[in-house]
């Protein structure tokens, strides 16, 4: 996982990261998303250019009434010959969310962590989810209004 991004204003620092959905500061019970798409697809546009979105404690109430529903898996196998994202094709049958079967498809893999595993190498609560190309354009849209005019 990697929170080297411009949410974090360049340094890092858990107190600087800024909400990639509303820009408000993380704080205490932020959250991140970490994007992992097969070569065929692209990571959602709040995504910085590391893949990564961080989610503030408000954005995160939304957020995670969404993710609560989709069935997670076990971390995906990583290997030379494959990107991460193959291997979130690899280590599902079917989409998080729909249960369509992700075999050949464009996958979007979504690593959900909170800021205790992303900085304080804590065991905090994480997850890994794998989502069709279908799936994954509807959750670009959700984040596109979670924060905004359509979120919270």
């Amino acid at each position: 996982m990697s929170v080297d991004s411009p949410t974090s204003e360049g340094d890092g620092s858990p107190g600087r990261v800024t909400c990639s959905l509303c820009g408000h500061r993380l704080g205490s019970a932020g959250r991140f998303a970490s994007f992992y798409p097969t070569d065929d697809r692209s990571a959602p546009a709040p995504a910085a250019e590391d893949g990564v979105v961080a989610v503030c404690a408000d954005c995160t109430v939304e957020v995670d009434e969404l993710v609560d529903a989709w069935a997670g898996h076990d971390a995906p196998p990583v290997a030379d010959e494959w990107s991460i994202g193959a291997g979130y094709r690899r280590v599902a049958e079917d989409c998080s969310f729909c249960d369509r079967a992700v075999d050949g498809d464009a996958v979007l893999g979504v690593e959900y962590f909170d800021r205790e595993a992303a900085y304080g190498g804590g065991d905090g609560p994480h997850a890994n989810f794998s989502l069709c190309d279908g799936c994954a354009t509807v959750f670009e849209e959700f984040l596109d209004n979670v924060g905004g005019d359509g979120g919270v």
